[in-house]
């Protein structure tokens, strides 16, 4: 019951924007980005006096509620009619969305639903099951409930503490208000999948203004929502715990206010900027090359009608994305040095260009649009990649140069998959250079500046991540942010086709087609003998690590059996799955005090010198290897002066406890 205080408060917000816009689709932006700043700043006030625990986080959502709920029944309520009448010309698109709707649009809107409740429906029937889920997303955000603070702590696995947060702290608070609870369907992570969900809805919701605002007419928005939604690789995401949807979320809300900004530089949207920039960068380092080329945009808009008082609106966005953000940048930098940082030196290394040349550039192009040309038929797939390895000789350089690529992938033209990791989005691939060309062929869409600077934003911020990171098959994942933003532009080059049959075909189509990404996601499907809806929540978690199922819970309840309460963890490989391992600990010994790392070979080893981490001493260490260190493991363990012996072993876990 707890956990839905967070939800309460969207709901009360969107009532009371509602209020102010009489339009629902732009209440459900501006209710996003005042709920993600409200999540921001509370965890981060809260964290600064340690007092990230059920009482205070109840209290505050209680609080805010009690707020939001007073505002709207004093305020709102009382409809005002010089507010109906100011509002009243705003209404008038809405009121236009929800009247002028045909059978047909309503069959698409119809259909393009569907396949978002599936998803929701898979969300919500799923345990969080996703690789970065299990090694960072929701392994610090345990770490954090347990400490109070999101301060820097020492780990095996760096990106816990330099990858942006937001979406960890909204778990943070569902951990934390879910801990308490009853009622068995609000506990912990059973809602953390709907994060994703809602903002795959909240994208869909945010491109259809786009395209509204492009000057999309009413088909032109429904074509755009039945593109966003029928992207395979926002398919997949949208029941996991990732990410990328939720900074796509903020970015089409920034693409949004930014066109917006096209008819006036007003301080509601500058607001807005402002909130959704901060967002989106305190969710993925990727935004940073997505929002740049819509900022340049939003730049030159504002030197055009401000002139020399340019610096209030930039200014008040710094403001807000410096205050969003401090608190990730100080303690990224109190460990790496660097507020916006890829890691240790190392790492960084792996994903950043070594060379930046314009045959590098070009390699980087080729081959992430190649991601998305892969077909079932391998013959077709290896001319492709033979075209590519003939140019690259051009180019002079191996598809695989290590210089471009990150180490240890290699490069090929994937055929279609359903890893929510690797997709890639060949339809509505094809469908983006079938608009693209139709935009150039068709006279007054090329007369529209605003439609053709924002494809140039869309497309300067794709060339801009290509010409920064290097090549890795995941690159699909952060492609979504670009796929949907291409949604509109899309809807837009739709609507005016001149053959409407041939539109409304091509709308249908992309449906049924992505029916086999929402029935079978690899770690998620809902058909077939590894369903959830039938699958124990256990053996979902290990769809992907099916070797762990047995070996885990085994070494929880072997460190149950010692009585221990506190627990260390000595995780010797970065593939190591560490939130499963905090759940099943926890819940085979609810007493157990502490969990922390104790040994720690990277920069973070550091804050092992520190309270509370110093005097933590453990009476049992659960050690993960690879194959080769448990192979050649030793029976001996030495953490600071106290020794640890090996008492139990199950490939890849081993149990030590204190001598």
């Amino acid at each position: 019951m707890f956990a839905l205080l967070p939800l309460i408060a969207f709901v009360l917000l969107y009532s009371i924007f509602q209020k102010f816009a009489k339009n629902w689709r732009l209440s459900i932006l501006f209710s996003a980005m005042a709920w993600g700043l409200t999540i921001a700043f509370s965890t981060e006030f809260l964290s600064l006096f340690s007092l990230i625990q059920f009482a205070w986080i109840a209290g505050f959502w209680t609080l805010t509620n009690l707020g939001l709920g007073l505002v709207y029944l004093q305020v709102f309520k009382r409809q005002k009619e010089v507010l109906i009448q100011s509002d009243r010309l705003a209404s008038s698109s809405e009121k236009g969305f929800k009247l002028k709707l045909t059978n047909l649009l309503i069959f698409l809107l119809s259909g393009a639903a569907f396949i978002a409740i599936v998803v929701g429906i898979t969300a919500i029937a799923a345990p969080p099951n996703n690789w970065d889920s299990m090694t960072y997303h929701l392994a610090r955000a345990v770490h954090w409930v347990q400490n109070q603070t999101v301060s820097n702590y020492p780990t095996s696995y760096t990106p816990q503490l330099y990858h942006p947060p937001f979406n960890s702290f909204v778990f943070t608070h569902l951990l934390v208000l879910g801990q308490s609870d009853p009622l068995w369907v609000t506990r912990g992570d059973r809602w953390m999948n709907l994060l994703q969900w809602s903002s795959m809805v909240g994208s869909a919701t945010g491109v259809s203004l786009i395209a509204q605002k492009l000057g999309a007419d009413l088909r032109g928005q429904v074509f755009a929502v039945v593109f966003s939604l029928t992207i395979p690789m926002g398919i997949l995401q949208g029941s996991s715990t990732q990410n990328d949807y939720i900074v796509c979320f903020w970015i089409v809300c920034l693409a949004y206010f930014v066109v917006a900004s096209t008819e006036g530089i007003k301080p509601k949207n500058t607001l807005a900027i402002a909130a959704s920039l901060s967002l989106a960068l305190f969710t993925k380092t990727s935004a940073y090359f997505f929002a740049f080329p819509l900022m340049l945009w939003f730049t030159y808009l504002c030197i055009r009608e401000k002139r020399w008082q340019v610096w209030k609106p930039l200014g008040a966005i710094g403001l807000l994305v410096l205050a969003v953000n401090l608190g990730h940048y100080f303690r990224t930098y109190d460990l790496f040095g660097s507020p916006i940082s890829g890691g240790p030196p190392e790492m960084a290394r792996e994903y950043k260009m070594e060379v930046y040349s314009i045959q590098s550039f070009v390699s980087n192009v080729i081959r992430n649009l190649a991601i998305h040309v892969g077909t079932h038929i391998s013959l077709i797939n290896g001319k492709v990649n033979g075209a590519i390895t003939v140019i690259h000789k051009f180019l002079g350089f191996d598809p695989s140069d290590p210089r471009i690529t990150v180490p240890t992938r290699t490069f090929g033209v994937p055929a279609p998959s359903f890893n929510e990791d690797t997709a890639g989005n060949p339809y509505h691939f094809l469908l983006i250079w079938v608009a693209i060309i139709a935009f150039f062929l068709t006279a007054h869409l090329r007369k529209q500046p605003r439609l053709t600077i924002y494809l140039g934003a869309v497309v300067g911020a794709f060339l801009l991540f290509c010409f920064a990171l290097k090549w890795q098959p995941y690159n699909a994942r952060h492609h979504l942010t670009i796929f949907v933003l291409f949604s509109a532009f899309v809807g837009v080059v739709l609507s005016n086709l001149k053959s409407r049959r041939v539109a409304n075909a091509i709308a249908l189509i992309l449906i049924v087609l992505s029916l086999p990404w929402a029935f079978n996601n690899k770690y998620r499907p809902i058909l077939g003998s590894e369903s959830v809806l039938t699958t124990p929540r256990m053996e979902q978690v290990f769809i992907q690590r099916k070797w762990l199922k047995a070996s885990y819970p085994n070494a929880a309840s072997f460190v149950a059996a010692q009585h221990c309460s506190k627990v260390g963890l000595y995780l010797t490989d970065d593939s190591a799955w560490e939130y499963p391992l905090w759940t099943l600990l926890q819940s085979k010994n609810p007493q157990i005090e502490r969990i922390d790392h104790v040994i720690v070979d990277n920069i973070s080893a550091k804050k092992l010198e520190v309270e509370p981490y110093k005097s933590f001493d453990p009476c049992a260490i659960v050690v993960y290897a690879n194959k080769k260190n448990f192979q050649a493991q030793n029976d001996q363990l030495q953490v600071r002066d106290k020794r640890y012996t090996k008492a139990w072993s199950e490939y890849p876990m081993s149990v030590f406890v204190k001598k």
